[in-house]
């Protein structure tokens, strides 16, 4: 059973524009508020609304998506187990 949440984005703006979403479907692990868990064969969707985004930022020339991840805390399997 996976454990997902899709929490509304938080908008900065410092150095560039920035959209941020702490993912929280399950309390009981991760360092912050929890974490989603996805296990073996599970899918998950989390979706950036931008429609409250400022409209002069959708025409921006460049952008890139990152993700930073936490496979799990199985720490003596080797990450090439893994798929993503």
């Amino acid at each position: 059973m996976a454990y997902l949440s899709d929490p509304s984005a938080t908008f900065s703006v410092a150095v560039a524009a920035v959209l941020k979403k702490q993912l929280s479907g399950h309390g009981d692990y991760g360092v912050q508020d929890g974490c989603d868990i996805l296990y073996s064969g599970e899918n998950g969707v989390w979706t950036f609304d931008l429609s409250n985004f400022p409209q002069s930022l959708l025409f921006a020339k460049n952008g890139f998506l990152m993700a930073s991840l936490v496979l799990d805390d199985h720490y003596e399997a080797d990450v090439t187990q893994y798929q993503g």
